[in-house]
C-alpha cells in the first residue's frame, strides 16, 4: 500500500508485511463501534497489528492496513471506503459516543483494579474533510492510546498507536504525508 507512492516523515517507517487488503469487492457494511450503553470498545479494542485504538472500521465496506513504525512506539494504520455518506455517519457517531458517553467512565482493567477513564476527542484542523484525534487515557499504571480519524469523503485514515515503550507519536505528520501522497 504504502510502497506505491506517499514518503512518510523522517524516522516513520513502513511495515509492508503487515499489510491487508479486503480485496476489490465491497463487503456488507461493518457494524458500529460504539454503543448507547458501553465504553469497552476504548478500553478493549479489536486486536490490531500494532496494538491500541482503531476507532474507524464502523460501517466500512472495505479496508487495507499496514503496520508503521514511529521512532519507538508502533501505529497502526488502517484506510477504509464506505459508501456514501456513511463514513461522515461513522466519525459522526464516534463523536456523539465520546461526548455524551464515553468522556469520563469507570472501567475493570486486566487484573481486576477499578480505574478512571477519561477521553478527548479533539478536532484536527487541515486534514481530510475532517478530522478527530482520540486520546485514552486510564489513570494510574496503564497504558494511553490515541487514534487520529481523518475523513476525506467516503473514505476515511486511521493512524493509531499507544505509549508502551516511550510517549505517544505525534501522528499529525504522517497523516499529511499520506493525504498529501494520494491527492
Amino acid at each position: 500500500m504504502l510502497g506505491l507512492g506517499p514518503r512518510l516523515p523522517t524516522g516513520w517507517t513502513a511495515h509492508p508485511e503487515d499489510e491487508t487488503d479486503s480485496g476489490p469487492a465491497a463487503t456488507a457494511p461493518a457494524p458500529s463501534l460504539v454503543s448507547a450503553d458501553s465504553c469497552d470498545y476504548l478500553i478493549h479494542p479489536k486486536t490490531t497489528e500494532a496494538g491500541g485504538l482503531d476507532l474507524a472500521g464502523g460501517l466500512s465496506v472495505a479496508t487495507a492496513s499496514e503496520s508503521l513504525g514511529s521512532g519507538t512506539e508502533p501505529v497502526g494504520l488502517a484506510l477504509y471506503a464506505y459508501h456514501p455518506g456513511d463514513a461522515a455517519k461513522s466519525l459522526s457517531q464516534i463523536r456523539q459516543n465520546l461526548t455524551s458517553t464515553c468522556a469520563e467512565f469507570r472501567e475493570i482493567m486486566t487484573g481486576g483494579d477499578s480505574v478512571d477513564v477519561t477521553v478527548s476527542a479533539t478536532p484536527v484542523s487541515g486534514l481530510g474533510d475532517e478530522a478527530l484525534l482520540v486520546k485514552v487515557t486510564p489513570q494510574g499504571a496503564y497504558v494511553d492510546q490515541e487514534d487520529l480519524l481523518v475523513r476525506h469523503g467516503d473514505l476515511m485514515l486511521s493512524l493509531w498507536s499507544v505509549n508502551i515503550y516511550g510517549s505517544l507519536p505525534d501522528l499529525s505528520p504522517a497523516a499529511a504525508a499520506l493525504l498529501r501522497g494520494g491527492s
